[in-house]
């Protein structure tokens, strides 16, 4: 950004009053000396100031209402999401547990930031113009900013907790108990307390800095009712007035003008001598500070988030999940181990049990009745607890493969949506994409990605909540709640097609038995089947009844 010349503003705006002094005065040269100290017409130079703010639009119009609507529906799923599993937690005390005393942390920052990405983050990035106060500029940086920390060092939090939790096999009892949940409640304000210490750069070193197109200019204000000056109120509309635009970015405090005059005159001062070190009392703006302080903390800032809010959290989540699904592999295995163990020494004492049956009716020569059926009677629980041994075993395998999953999920979605903001941030503040930062194309890939980033602001409500079968049943129970408001005709009418279903359902669903009547072996069996279903028998281990 320049300043523009003198040629260059009187071509955009000519100054008034040079046919008069040119034929009322002398020479031309001194007409021209006079014209030159004229004053500008401000509604000139403002109405070309205002066309050129409307060129440097960042985005489109139809870029814009898609960027708008995509952040305002990311934000309605996240309010909805994490604010029912607020609610859930709040509303019953058997769901205030120090495991979800996290999640509602989570939900917390969550929620503020779906609150705030839109008139925070968004609105003030589309013109060009930062039209708001400088603790705007740095309230609107430094809270989104803490509210993202403490979402990923939430998500760590948790990542470790778990792992403890289930090693332990405590987790019911060591979660309920009181002194837990204050546990929890307190790691809960050090991740806020090192949230806000880790955005206070942003506090800092974030303010409107203005770029000036037009300094220090002599200009006039049209203020009479027809809107023309008249020259008995013409000197006391000449004003000092610059021109540009305000913006809010990361700054030092010095301007880029003074800056310059300051590095052209400590290079003239230490150009035969070394600049003293920084250690020495007359170091204070000295020209290696000038030079590299607002660069190094651009570049500090942005290292301290990358590793804050991708390297950190994704390794905790990443080694922590690994070992938490090697100790729910090794507890399923030995399980299963167990389960076929006592299914074979159940089948061994089954056995035994036929034969000595088996021998002891060969020697009374025949089989009764009441001794056949005292004898089925005996093998049906062995029977039931070998299937009910495998199912569990099954069961319990199939919910490690579903924990396995859920953690695979919780590492890939952060890794997936916050590795293309990451990533470009970085090469942003590197300077290294090739072309210059404030680009278009730059513009639009840094949004999208910041977009795709902000997603998990809905993913996080639906993996560490919606999953979860105690929330499941807390949403259900607000659902039933929420549609007990609705009017009470479309209640009545809904009753009644929901009767009138159920009727005809229970007529045509009416089961209808029969009775079969055997004899085998001198034994009379008696059995009731339902017509049309075969009858299941599971005499082998794991197979369900």
């Amino acid at each position: 950004m320049r300043f523009l010349t003198v040629d260059e503003l009187n071509r955009k705006c000519p100054r008034d009053g040079l046919p008069t002094f040119a034929a009322t005065n002398g020479t031309i040269a001194e007409d021209q000396q006079r014209w030159l100290s004229h004053p500008f017409d401000d509604s000139c130079i403002r109405s070309f100031f205002l066309g050129l703010s409307a060129q440097l639009r960042r985005y489109e119009h139809w870029e814009e209402w898609f960027y708008t609507a995509m952040y305002a529906l990311i934000s309605a799923l996240a309010l909805i999401g994490n604010g029912m599993v607020i609610l859930s937690v709040i509303r019953k005390r058997s769901m205030r547990t120090a495991r979800n005393v996290f999640i509602v942390n989570l939900a917390l920052s969550n929620l503020m930031l779906a609150l705030t990405t839109v008139p925070f983050l968004w609105l003030p990035s589309i013109d060009f113009d930062f039209p708001y106060s400088n603790f705007f500029c740095k309230f609107a940086n430094a809270l989104p900013g803490s509210n993202i920390y403490c979402s990923t060092l939430t998500i760590s939090v948790m990542a470790i907790d778990r792992f403890y939790s289930v090693r332990s096999l405590n987790i019911s009892s060591s979660s309920a108990r009181p002194g837990q949940c204050t546990r929890a409640l307190f790691i809960s304000f050090l991740i806020w307390f090192f949230s806000f210490l880790l955005s206070f750069p942003l506090l800092v070193y974030y303010r409107v800095h203005v770029l000036y197109v037009i300094k220090d200019i002599y200009v006039y204000k049209d203020t009479s009712a027809n809107g023309h000056s008249t020259s008995a109120n013409f000197s006391s509309q000449i004003v000092l007035q610059s021109y540009g635009w305000s913006q809010c970015r990361l700054s030092t405090g010095e301007d880029e003008q003074g800056k310059e005059e300051m590095v052209r005159q400590k290079a003239a001062i230490y150009k035969d001598s070394p600049p003293p070190p920084k250690s020495s009392p007359n170091a204070h703006n000295s020209f290696w500070l000038i030079v590299v302080d607002e660069r190094m903390v651009q570049l500090g800032m942005a290292a301290m988030q990358a590793v804050m809010l991708y390297a950190v959290p994704l390794v905790v989540l990443s080694i922590f999940n690994m070992k938490l699904t090697r100790f729910l592999k090794m507890n399923a295995k030995q399980l299963k181990q167990n389960s076929e163990r006592e299914c074979d020494s159940v089948g061994v004492a089954m056995e035994r049990r036929r034969q000595r049956g088996g021998s002891k009716a060969s020697s009374m020569g025949g089989v009764t009745q009441r001794s056949s059926i005292a004898t089925s009677e005996l093998m049906l629980p062995r029977q039931v607890s070998i299937v009910t041994i495998g199912a569990s075993s099954r069961a319990a395998e199939k919910r490690s493969n579903r924990t396995t999953a859920l953690l695979i999920a919780m590492a890939g979605s952060y890794a997936v949506l916050w590795l293309p903001f990451t990533l470009v941030s970085i090469l942003i503040d590197l300077d290294w994409l090739g072309v210059e930062s404030g680009s278009p194309i730059v513009e639009r890939i840094d949004q999208t990605c910041k977009l795709l980033s902000i997603t998990s602001i809905c993913v996080n409500p639906f993996l560490y909540g919606f999953l979860n079968t105690n929330f499941r049943h807390e949403f259900n129970e607000i659902f039933s709640y929420c549609l007990a408001w609705m009017p009470t005709l479309t209640m009545r009418e809904g009753r009644q097609r929901e009767t009138s279903s159920s009727l005809g359902a229970d007529r045509k669903s009416i089961p209808q038995y029969s009775a079969v009547v055997s004899t085998q072996n001198g034994v009379i069996d008696t059995s009731i089947h339902r017509k049309g279903e075969a009858a299941r028998e599971g005499s082998e281990c794991g197979q369900e009844l």
